[in-house]
């Protein structure tokens, strides 16, 4: 008899916390799988996300990166062969936790506050190696924002920690125009003459 009454309350109760969530459901002018999950799965999020709020950019890169970028591809291009492969591979927009990583070792809290550190950052060029892609050199093109204290301040810690892990960094102020020869000469100054 206690069996078949603890089955009912059982039963009651769940069919309480149903009607309430229908209700919140209600309410909310949600579906009611939106608070628990598509069928039912209560691990996904709690409610749709509204997509109509992306739209594309304009652009990939600004009018200055894209200008860099088509003279990098130029220089670069292999000198013996100018319609074969480039001597690196030009990169853009990379984030920088997909060139340097937290080393082993540290405690959550260290670890966590080191990858706060790089998490949303994203460097405008990186030059790779076109077989291995191992990067060969970080390039930020510095436009009139690098002029104030607090983006100095971030590119001194960005500059020092490229240098711990071992990457090359290149700065390149923003202008009108490049010289090949300047620019050519700065990259394999960089990354020690191999390109």
């Amino acid at each position: 008899m206690n069996g078949i009454v603890l089955i009912v309350i059982s039963l009651v109760g769940f069919a309480v916390v149903l009607v309430g969530l229908g209700l919140i459901a209600i309410k909310m002018g949600v579906p009611l799988s939106a608070l628990v999950g598509e069928d039912g799965d209560k691990s996904g999020e709690k409610g749709r996300v509204d997509v109509s709020v992306y739209e594309q950019c304009d652009a990939f890169l600004s009018e200055a990166e894209l200008n860099f970028y088509r003279l990098l591809v130029k220089v670069l291009a292999h000198p013996s062969d100018p319609q074969g492969s480039p001597q690196a591979v030009v990169m853009s927009k990379v984030s920088v936790s997909d060139l340097v990583k937290v080393r082993k070792g540290l405690d959550r809290s260290e670890r966590s506050s080191a990858f706060n550190r790089i998490k949303a950052k994203h460097v405008d060029f990186v030059l790779c190696e076109p077989v291995t892609m191992r990067v060969m050199c970080v390039i930020e093109l510095d436009d009139k924002s690098h002029r104030s204290e607090k983006v100095q301040r971030r590119d001194a810690l960005m500059d020092s920690i490229y240098a711990a892990a071992g990457l090359p960094i290149l700065h390149v102020d923003c202008r009108r125009g490049y010289s090949m020869q300047e620019v050519g000469g700065m990259i394999r100054e960089a990354v020690g003459g191999s390109v």
